[in-house]
């Protein structure tokens, strides 16, 4: 069973209620399954591997959420990011060793380019021989070089399985 499977579960389960308002659109539960199951379809299409490290530039859309769980669902590592770090965007990219990057345009629509990196660090080589997704983030830099920090997005999400009162966002 996918570390996602809980999670399409309870989408599945609670399909006509709100989940997320986007644009003062309410998007449910059915609807971002629907979006995880055309990301997936997609990142089929594109080649995306278990073992890629991948940058998703995103605001904070409904579009954006399925893209990130359908990239965990995937086995990926993803490094999350806003327009609002693109002055750093660049750093970002070369410390977590992306080597595709997928950016939402304003419209939603995804941009897939192929960058010339290879992931080297034997901290991904454990993610990978578990076969587990990974989440990086970025502490803020500001004595210097941004410093990264690789989750195991697995073990993450595993806190999620004890259902809590519903929430949206």
């Amino acid at each position: 069973m996918s570390a996602l499977q809980f999670l399409r579960d309870r989408f599945a389960a609670a399909a006509d209620t709100p989940a997320m308002v986007w644009r003062d659109e309410v998007y449910t539960y059915g609807q971002l399954l629907g979006m995880l199951d055309g990301w997936r379809a997609r990142l089929a299409t594109e080649h995306v591997r278990a073992t890629d490290i991948v940058s998703l530039t995103a605001e904070f859309s409904p579009n954006g959420a399925a893209a990130l769980l359908a990239l965990c669902e995937q086995g990926c590592t993803v490094v999350p990011l806003t327009a609002s770090v693109s002055q750093k965007r660049a750093e970002f990219l070369e410390i977590a060793e992306v080597g595709l990057d997928i950016a939402l345009t304003a419209d939603d629509a995804p941009v897939f380019t192929l960058l010339s990196r290879q992931a080297t660090h034997a901290l991904y080589d454990r993610l990978w021989r578990e076969r587990h997704p990974g989440l990086v983030l970025f502490s803020s830099g500001s004595t210097g070089r941004s410093k990264a920090v690789l989750h195991d997005a697995h073990r993450l999400l595993d806190k999620f399985r004890t259902r809590r009162q519903a929430k949206r966002t």
